[in-house]
């Protein structure tokens, strides 16, 4: 699907800018949303004496967020609007810290096996959301919505030794919403949408000298609804 919305958006853009109807005018403004953010997270332990070798969770979080943006609207083409738009600060993946114990079956340092009782904490964050977007009038200030998103992905484990890191992931944005012209330049909209990231894979570095890395994959899904006020130049 992200080749497909990459290449789209591509033919869009050169489209827009090999003709000679540019005409139009740039706008910027802020905007709130309400997020619901849902991931689902399976953890392969390397080391660990339990059945259930594959741990697997479900994380969500809803999460108020202000954001920034600027975009450009042609005059032609029903009022076409491309646009950038960034979202700072963070939010958690989840509402609460998830945390089990473990018994860990290597240490460091140790020529045998030593069973340790360990405690694994886990959460995540977003942060450096930047979406890419283009809006394409279909009726009476209605619109459909689609982009690219890109942010990164903190985690902030507590496994011993092991860590997982940090990355960045990208995902596709489609959704619908409602744009409206006030008093002088200032305009607002209403939106809603949803954004599917590619899938999450990391493996844990620091682990004990006799044990294998372990494994994350993980999902990430954002659905928002955005209000906006922005300015017409």
């Amino acid at each position: 699907m992200k080749n497909l919305t990459k290449k789209l958006f591509a033919t869009v853009v050169a489209i827009m800018f090999s003709t000679a109807a540019l005409a139009g005018s740039f706008g910027v403004g802020v905007s709130g949303s309400l997020l619901n953010i849902q991931g689902a997270g399976e953890e392969k332990v390397a080391g660990v004496v339990d059945t259930n070798a594959e741990n697997k969770a479900n994380a969500s979080n809803d999460a108020y967020v202000g954001s920034v943006f600027a975009e450009y609207t042609f005059d032609g083409y029903g009022g076409f609007t491309f646009g950038v738009s960034h979202l700072p600060g963070s939010a958690d993946v989840n509402a609460s810290t998830r945390q089990r114990k473990d018994i860990q079956t290597s240490v460091e340092g140790t020529a045998t096996s030593v069973a340790t009782a360990i405690t694994r904490k886990a959460q995540a964050s977003v942060e450096n959301h930047m979406t890419y977007y283009a809006e394409l009038p279909i009726h009476a200030g209605l619109y459909v919505k689609a982009g690219l998103v890109t942010m990164d992905v903190n985690t902030e484990e507590s496994v011993a030794a092991s860590k997982y890191g940090n990355t960045d992931v990208d995902g596709d944005l489609w959704g619908i919403g409602y744009k409206n012209d006030t008093s002088g330049n200032w305009y607002y909209k209403v939106e809603a949408t949803h954004t599917e990231f590619d899938t999450i894979t990391l493996k844990s570095t620091g682990n004990a000298t006799n044990s294998t890395a372990n494994t994350i994959v993980a999902d990430l899904d954002v659905t928002q609804a955005t209000f906006a006020l922005g300015y017409h130049f």
